[in-house]
């Protein structure tokens, strides 16, 4: 998925497509109009602390994640777990040097990221190919 993660709207957005849920559907589960998840998405309106608080309840992320503010590795660890669900064991053991890679690198988070939304066999094939990547830019960069 080509976004921007930089706005809420933008994550919220990301967490329904993940979840593989219409707005419409997501609007059933908190128990809210469609209209004010589409606003939402699209950044005419924020959500109100109480939908936010529902939103992270729902998806399972904190206030912190759902802000875009990331305190530690372990917080972009989290994130890429709760929202990428990683199914190849190679990038578990090289963990750490592709986190340091990811702090430093913003961008290079979303782009991984953005793979969440690929079938299951296609990010086990951009894995395959990616981890290898990353692991060499990180022993570069260091």
């Amino acid at each position: 998925m080509v976004i921007m993660l930089h706005t809420l709207g933008a994550r919220i957005r990301f967490l329904r497509n993940q979840a593989g849920l219409s707005q419409k559907q997501l609007a059933i589960e908190l128990n809210m109009s469609r209209t004010k998840v589409s606003k939402w998405e699209s950044s005419i309106q924020d959500p109100s602390l109480q939908d936010l608080l529902s939103i992270c309840d729902y998806f399972d992320v904190s206030l912190d994640q759902i802000m875009g503010r990331f305190l530690s590795r372990k917080d972009v660890l989290h994130e890429l777990n709760t929202l990428y669900k990683p199914t190849e064991t190679y990038i578990d053991v090289h963990t750490n040097d592709i986190l340091h890679l990811i702090h430093q690198h913003p961008n290079l988070k979303e782009a991984l990221l953005k793979m969440s939304v690929l079938s299951p066999e296609s990010q086990k094939e951009l894995l395959h190919t990616t981890a290898p990547l990353l692991i060499q830019m990180s022993a570069l960069l260091d």
